[in-house]
């Protein structure tokens, strides 16, 4: 059921980002379904949900407060997940802590790929933002949002070596997280 409100979520922004009759309609549709798989998730992941679909929707949010509520979706997503797994508490904690960075670095990378999209479709992008507030090159505001996501990218590594170190979690899982970042 994450996989159904992964989808809706992408929906609702892409939605935002581009109107479309056809979009408003697949929107509603799914959002049946995810009406009934909200009152499955924890009261935390639904006020997760609430406060991070506004972000989306909006024009010129926030880029920190979006980042944030980024990681917290990704967390919350990884801990109902794990919910359903024979994790004790201390490794859903752990595990769904670590998916808060990945999150971010979701947002980060999403903003590097999009940039030439995003400024021939006038759409929103926080390296656009602040080479305008900044008075600053694309590609200054590029390159600083690139060393941001290298460096949460060497935190997500440094974790997941503790992981290793600590027997956190199997080999397996981080290879899958490595081989994704």
């Amino acid at each position: 059921y994450l996989s159904v409100l992964s989808g809706w979520q992408k929906l609702v922004d892409n939605e935002a980002d581009h109107p479309s009759k056809l979009k408003t309609s697949a929107r509603k549709l799914v959002e049946k379904k995810v009406n009934g798989i909200l009152g499955k998730l924890s009261e935390n992941s639904k006020k997760v949900i609430d406060e991070y679909i506004p972000l989306i929707k909006t024009d010129l949010p926030n880029f920190n407060t979006l980042k944030k509520h980024s990681g917290l979706l990704a967390q919350q997503i990884s801990y109902e997940l794990g919910k359903l797994t024979k994790a004790d508490n201390q490794t859903l904690n752990s595990i769904s802590s670590l998916f808060y960075k990945v999150g971010e670095i979701v947002l980060l990378s999403d903003h590097l790929m999009d940039i030439d999209k995003d400024i021939k479709a006038k759409q929103y992008n926080p390296i656009i933002v602040n080479s305008k507030l900044n008075n600053s090159s694309i590609v200054v505001e590029y390159d600083t949002l690139l060393v941001e996501l290298n460096t949460k990218c060497c935190k997500i590594f440094e974790k997941l070596k503790e992981f290793k170190n600590q027997h956190i979690t199997n080999n397996d899982f981080i290879s899958s997280i490595t081989n994704a970042i």
